[in-house]
């Protein structure tokens, strides 16, 4: 179960609208789908932000093959939640 560290980056916000959120704790992902580009699955217990779905997308791998993602997570009853985090 691959796991991510959420960073600051440009910030995390709630949509609709630009409401600024805290940068989540790390959380691993239960993968329903993956490639070398892209994962998506939901977010694990406990967390807060569990039972939410994720996509991440590759944003930049650096020279020593750490991987920095685009974050978007999301459920019905409180739209999305986007940010960044990198491989841990």
């Amino acid at each position: 179960m691959p796991s991510f560290k959420p960073i600051y980056g440009w910030g995390w916000f709630q949509s609709p609208g630009t409401t600024s959120v805290a940068v989540p704790e790390p959380f691993s992902v239960l993968v329903q789908t993956a490639s070398e580009t892209e994962i998506v699955g939901v977010i694990d217990q406990p967390h807060e932000y569990s039972g939410f779905n994720v996509r991440l997308g590759i944003r930049s791998i650096e020279p020593s093959g750490a991987k920095h993602w685009n974050v978007c997570l999301s459920t019905d009853a409180q739209g999305q939640i986007t940010g960044f985090a990198e491989s841990l």
